[in-house]
């Protein structure tokens, strides 16, 4: 476009000419910039959505193995003491003296209501996962509440202290004393004496507490501690049954109710 007779002669034309093919070049270059960011970004979206799927999927196989551990040992374990005994109690009925007859029975029945506690958490689940528990909040209160749930259990915490302010919660009833029930079920099987109970009125929320002096939670299962069927090492080692659904349906059920559910570990242990 330069250096020759008929750039000389018409210049501006040769000019405009130059100047043409220098935007297309960099019409070019801007769209190749511009294609470029955007497969780098659907690269990284996609890579976010693998990471994402990926994390799901480990967090699946995870809930899948311990459901498969649940099973194959928390619900194997009280079926089999019920056909034991009832094998048992139906070759020898007539030998057995009334006693005998009462121990099988009560051993039967133990195990009857731990399968049973087993499938209404497992059905309580389902309700969670299906379209969630719509609470009915009502004003509820919590010390009365206590004691209903402390005298339906049996009593079943030794050396128990209760503070109870007279403190009024609204949430639905049921769904708090599901909560409850499963907290104080809770530190029988695994805490240790002595326990209280307490509740008390904050500016705008109520505090429940449950505590023990047992041996608290591992620190390397905390992060794991509300997590479906979830149990430590330690309590699939001991004598206690479970779904490892109590935890995780309290933190469910309250956050249905407006709530949060925390675990702290106790000055002293538990």
């Amino acid at each position: 476009v330069y250096n020759h007779e008929a750039a000389m002669a018409h210049p501006v034309a040769f000019a405009g000419v130059h100047g043409l093919f220098v935007l297309a070049e960099s019409l070019a270059c801007l769209t190749y910039w511009k294609a470029t960011e955007q497969a780098l970004d659907q690269e990284r979206e996609q890579r976010l959505r693998a990471e994402e799927v990926s994390g799901a999927l480990a967090v699946a196989n995870r809930e899948i193995s311990d459901l498969l551990a649940m099973i194959s040992h928390d619900l194997r374990a009280p079926l089999t003491v019920i056909n034991g005994c009832a094998e048992v109690a139906l070759d020898s009925w007539p030998e057995l003296d009334d006693s005998s007859r009462r121990t099988f029975m009560g051993k039967v029945q133990t195990a009857g209501l731990s399968l049973e506690e087993m499938l209404e958490e497992t059905l309580t689940l389902s309700a969670i996962d299906a379209d969630g528990l719509l609470p009915e909040p009502t004003s509820t209160r919590l010390d009365r509440l206590v004691h209903d749930v402390l005298g339906a259990l049996g009593h079943p915490l030794e050396d128990l202290e209760l503070q109870l302010d007279p403190v009024v919660a609204f949430a639905d009833r049921q769904q708090v004393r599901h909560v409850l029930t499963n907290l104080v079920t809770n530190a029988a099987k695994y805490g240790a004496p002595p326990y209280a109970i307490s509740t008390r009125a904050l500016e705008r929320h109520v505090e429940l507490v449950v505590e023990d002096a047992g041996p608290g939670v591992p620190v390397d299962f905390e992060p794991r501690l509300f997590d479906r069927y979830a149990r430590s090492d330690e309590a699939r080692r001991g004598d206690q049954r479970g779904t490892g659904l109590g935890l995780y349906l309290v933190q469910e059920l309250s956050r249905a109710n407006d709530g949060v559910t925390r675990y702290e570990q106790r000055s002293g242990g538990g």
